[in-house]
């Protein structure tokens, strides 16, 4: 179980990096208007890190790859 939980650790740790190249792999269509203020790997960290939270139960799950 210590070594599943590392792991967890791990890969946590790595979830910047996880959520920079899924970033890179969108492409937004610019349109009128006032453009956002942050980028969408900002935007996108607080909502799957509070998503995963809230599963902590299963939160392995997501990061058994």
């Amino acid at each position: 179980m210590e070594k599943k939980r590392e792991l967890v650790k791990k890969r946590l740790r790595k979830l910047p990096e996880y959520v920079r190249e899924a970033v890179a792999m969108i492409r937004i269509q610019k349109k009128a208007g006032k453009p956002k203020e942050i980028d969408l790997e900002k935007r996108v960290m607080p909502f799957l890190f509070a998503r995963l939270m809230n599963r902590s139960n299963n939160f392995k799950v997501f990061f058994v790859l």
